[in-house]
């Protein structure tokens, strides 16, 4: 994936993982859907589940499940449109339809005792389900969202994604891409991600997997708005981590103070040397902020038991 053994490529990256391991495709029809997820095994522990951001798929989290697998049964799910889970025949892809997605998954897979890590997208599907589901997670890391986001830095997002939609090589493709995370990753790394987050056209051009229509200027779900978001803000019960990039252009810190300001379960954990793409942009900085939180969740697990 990374031009290198994955254990290899996240050494590189400053983890300090030792153990090399690499994740399972799995795939689960839900109502004549078929969504792709990857299952880092050790099926024995308490259940992770991560949910990528808008136009990601699941090997975003690739560097984060294999530092958290020997903790967890490690879950990350393709939503629809989305990596290799199915198109949407309708071309619905509002919020709604992404927490029914998982909350179908969740139960057809059976997960309970659930932590949740989402990233954007990923984040205010995580934060909405807990809301619904208190029984079922355990604890949440949301990162880089919130119910109020920052407009420019979301149109710069938007921008990216309607923008260039094939280029005549892989390498043409990854300098794309470069100038986009403005220089928070080595090129090595952009050419791992890259390579599974996009795909070779018949006449050999290179082009994005998720769906074309998720590139084209999107309606608002008129369910979810910053207000309705607020209200399932407010009620989420379970501990929860806020991870803000420093350098993010999308999660203020001032709308990252009031998660904090109306939740009481909540902290927050600023990762430097990162924007909006935190688990990408800086791993080594997100495993430092995650990780402390996740074995406070587990050691509380374990004296529960």
């Amino acid at each position: 994936m990374y031009g290198m053994p994955l254990l290899d490529a996240a050494k590189s990256a400053g983890l300090n993982i030792t153990a090399p391991a690499e994740p399972v495709d799995e795939e689960i029809s839900i109502d004549g859907f078929k969504f792709h997820y990857l299952d880092w095994g050790n099926k024995h522990l308490p259940p992770l589940l991560f949910l990528h951001g808008f136009a990601q798929q699941a090997h975003s989290f690739d560097f984060a499940s294999l530092g958290l697998r020997d903790r967890f049964h490690v879950i990350s799910l393709d939503l629809r449109g989305h990596g290799d889970s199915d198109w949407a025949p309708d071309g619905n892809y509002l919020l709604s339809n992404y927490v029914a997605d998982v909350a179908a998954f969740i139960e057809e897979l059976g997960l309970k005792d659930l932590s949740i890590c989402g990233l954007s997208l990923g984040g205010r599907v995580a934060f909405v389900y807990a809301a619904d589901h208190p029984s079922v997670v355990r604890s949440m890391v949301v990162v880089d969202a919130a119910p109020d986001l920052n407009l420019s830095g979301s149109s710069r997002i938007r921008d990216f994604v309607t923008g260039q939609d094939e280029w005549d090589s892989f390498d043409d493709l990854v300098a794309h891409v470069a100038k986009y995370t403005r220089k928070l990753r080595p090129i090595e790394q952009i050419r791992g991600s890259v390579r599974r987050a996009a795909k070779e056209l018949p006449d050999g051009r290179w082009t994005w997997k998720y769906d074309k229509v998720l590139r084209q200027e999107r309606p608002k779900d008129p369910s979810f708005t910053t207000e309705v978001l607020w209200t399932f803000m407010d009620r989420v019960k379970c501990p929860t981590l806020l991870v803000r990039g420093a350098k993010s252009d999308v999660l203020t810190p001032a709308a990252a103070q009031a998660v904090l300001d109306r939740v009481p379960t909540a902290e927050l954990a600023v990762v430097e040397n990162a924007a909006h793409l935190v688990p990408g942009d800086n791993p080594a900085g997100f495993a430092d902020a995650v990780n402390p939180f996740f074995d406070r969740i587990l050691e509380g697990q374990q004296g529960a038991s």
